[in-house]
């Protein structure tokens, strides 16, 4: 415990998640507009290279080397000592956090616009209701940060 608790303002954490949950919908929304207006997987470059298995194992590749990154950003943050300037931190950590995840969501919009296959517009679908487990949380935040005095406000 520090003799000064941390002030977490949990307001600027939810504006950042809504404005990440609006990009993902925006994403969906113009790649689902693109598919519906251009036929792109008519062009004859495009025929016979892409299979589905290579390309959802690209998918799941980015998906781990982001997990692994948030990962590391957040075994640094712990190590950091002072509590004035944790707040600033845990949010650069965060819009990190988001940022990488919404790779796998611009990666699959890609893909869909690209070969116009149904499972990758289903992975997007599946995006939007799993990017909620990014909602900010006062327990999330005490599990990432443990031993330390936090205050939400």
């Amino acid at each position: 415990m520090t003799l000064f608790p941390t002030v977490f303002i949990m307001q600027k954490l939810k504006r950042i998640f809504y404005y990440f949950l609006g990009l993902i919908m925006l994403i969906t929304a113009i790649s689902m507009i693109i598919v519906g207006i251009v036929a792109i997987s008519d062009l004859p470059f495009l025929k016979g290279v892409t299979n589905s298995s290579i390309l959802m194992i690209v998918l799941v590749i980015v998906s781990f080397v982001q997990g692994q990154i948030s990962k590391k950003d957040l075994a640094k943050l712990q190590h950091h000592a002072d509590a004035e300037s944790l707040f600033g931190k845990y949010v650069q950590y965060y819009k990190r956090k988001l940022l990488l995840n919404s790779i796998p969501v611009i990666t699959s919009a890609a893909l869909f616009v690209l070969t116009n296959k149904n499972i990758f517009f289903y992975i997007l679908i599946i995006q939007i209701p799993v990017a909620l487990v990014f909602f900010p949380r006062q327990a999330q935040i005490l599990k990432e940060l443990p031993g330390r005095d936090i205050i939400f406000q």
